[in-house]
Formats: structure tokens, sequence, C-alpha cells
């Protein structure tokens, strides 16, 4: 029947571009590389969106990027307030409340980009594609193949199911 559609998940090609993308930003901070390194946040920021796109969801990969700009910011500014506000001690110090909250920001903002990961691969990868029936060919329809192996025998077969 032509015109049936079937759901797909292709979240595990922008899980697959993530994982690189954080692996190149390890590997840059491994090597003392910054130019690696902003080649992984750039991966971060462009892989997904990317793979959506070539998927045809525009739509979405706009999305994604925005969820992958958003989040850390989101987490980075919570993370920024959860610190409160610098104490007396704090500025006491030799750069004072310079560095008040940065940690905490740091730690708020990967949680946040890691929650868009996330996010991006469980709901945003989904689409829906059309599906073409098989066509009869009158050829033999192979449905299985299973080896076997007798340990007391050694021997082994191989077996072929299907209609001939």
């Amino acid at each position: 029947m032509k015109g049936d559609r079937e759901s797909y998940w292709y979240g595990w090609q922008t899980l697959t571009a993530d994982g690189l993308s954080v692996a190149t930003m390890i590997a840059g901070a491994g090597l003392q590389s910054a130019a690696v390194g902003w080649v992984g946040v750039g991966g971060y920021f462009a892989a997904a969106p990317i793979v959506h796109g070539v998927q045809g969801r525009v739509g979405v990969a706009f999305g994604s990027f925005g969820l992958r700009a958003g989040a850390p910011l989101l987490g980075a500014t919570i993370g920024y307030l959860a610190a409160g506000p610098c104490t007396a001690s704090e500025q006491a110090q030799l750069f004072g409340c310079i560095f008040h909250g940065w940690g905490e920001a740091a730690l708020g903002g990967l949680i946040g980009a890691t929650g868009a990961i996330v996010i991006d691969a469980a709901l945003l990868a989904h689409g829906t594609r059309e599906v073409t029936p098989l066509q009869e060919t009158g050829l033999p329809k192979l449905t299985s193949i299973a080896p076997s192996f007798d340990p007391r025998t050694r021997t082994t077969t191989l077996g072929a199911a299907g209609t001939f």
C-alpha cells in the first residue's frame, strides 16, 4: 500500500555526534590545545542540528540549536544564583568577589548541556518516513539463516529457512 508511514528514532546519530564532540573537547584539554577544544565545542552546537537537517527536519534543527544554547545558559544562571551573595570573608581575600559563583555556574552549565543532549536524543530525534512495500520478485524468500555447532560430534551446520 502506497502512502503508509512509520515513525523511527535517530537519536543514536545525535548521541554519536555528541559523544565525538565531548571526546574532542576532552582531547583538547588533555593536549592543552584550545583549537582542538573549540572544535569540540563547535561540534556540540552544530553536529546534532546538522543531523536533524539531514533527516529533513529543519525546524527541529533550529530547535536543537536553541536548546543547546539555552539549556547551558539557564543552568549556569541557576548555578550562579545558587551560590548566593558574596560574603565579607570573600571580599577580604586577594581577588575579593571576582570569582564568586563561577564554580557553581560552571557546574550548572555542564548540567544544562548534558540535559540538552539527553532531551535532544530522547524527544527531538523522532521522524516519520514513507514505507514502500517490498516488490514481488518471484525468487525464493529466505527468512532466516542459523549456524550451529555440536561440540560432542564436532560438527558445524548452517540451516536456512524460507519459502522456496
